[in-house]
């Protein structure tokens, strides 16, 4: 079922990658048939759902543009068990870009942003095979040191440390209504003990520092000045392995930007593609 949002009609759908039920969601405001696709993947202790402002308003800024998004398995609307591994994600991302070519759902063109541990993953899916046209890793990172003192913490309490972070984030913003909106939807943005043990697992097992240079696509890195996830120096990293990328930085930004910052990051990623 379709509804429109301020000009933007979103759709949600299944489709079946692996034998797994994948959740997704697209947004598009133009009034022809899109030019161009652009799948946004979700970071980690989270789900779609913290990337829908800034597809939003990138499909508003970019009409000719349809903007989807996915649950990883075992999180939000996406069946299964969550995966451990950023090698098994990648798995996930190139069939479930596989099946939405083969159903003729996505068009030719196609733009990949992953968010955190969406930009590991989408990142070592480009190494993997997967053709896009350009790729976007936003407050991302080769690898995650920063997610050590994590390992040992129990699944529920993870669940807090998330929703702690976006309490934060949304309490820096501006706006007393933007902000009891969006702690209103921390909940919808959270998921389950089970997937935030999973999402750790995966970051603090994997390395892609060395798989950098194979990254011979254009590739638009976005960092931010005040995250203590996706430090400076791992930008620093990806901005030297990546031969050629081009960087966004905000200066006073977080490792949510993409949520308390969306409308700055859309522009950026409007206008890089």
């Amino acid at each position: 079922m379709n509804e429109t949002k301020n000009a933007v009609v979103v759709g949600k759908a299944v489709i079946e990658v692996r034998g797994i039920p994948i959740a997704y969601y697209s947004r598009y405001a133009g009034s022809t048939l899109p030019e161009k696709t652009v799948l946004v993947l979700h970071g980690a202790l989270g789900n779609a759902e913290t990337t829908s402002d800034m597809c939003n308003e990138l499909a508003l800024l970019r009409p000719d543009v349809c903007v989807y998004q996915m649950d990883n398995p075992g999180h939000g609307a996406s069946g299964g068990d969550p995966l451990e591994t950023i090698s098994s994600l990648s798995d996930i991302v190139c069939g479930f870009v596989e099946a939405m070519q083969d159903s003729a759902i996505f068009t030719e063109e196609l733009y990949v942003f992953g968010h955190s541990m969406g930009g590991t993953v989408a990142a070592k899916a480009v190494i993997d095979g997967m053709k896009v046209t350009k790729l976007g890793l936003l407050q991302s990172a080769a690898s995650w040191p920063s997610m050590i003192p994590f390992c040992e913490m129990p699944g529920d309490q993870l669940v807090a440390a998330f929703q702690q972070m976006m309490i934060n984030e949304f309490e820096a913003i501006n706006s007393q209504e933007r902000t009891r909106d969006l702690i209103a939807r921390i909940p919808d943005m959270s998921v389950s003990a089970a997937a935030c043990i999973a999402d750790i697992k995966a970051l603090q097992s994997y390395d892609l520092t060395d798989m950098l240079p194979k990254l011979n696509v254009p590739t638009l890195i976005v960092h931010s000045g005040s995250d203590m996830t996706a430090t400076v120096e791992s930008s620093k990293c990806l901005l030297a392995g990546i031969v050629g990328s081009l960087s966004y930085y905000l200066e006073l930004g977080t490792h949510t930007s993409v949520i308390g910052e969306y409308k700055k990051i859309a522009k950026s990623i409007a206008n890089y593609i």
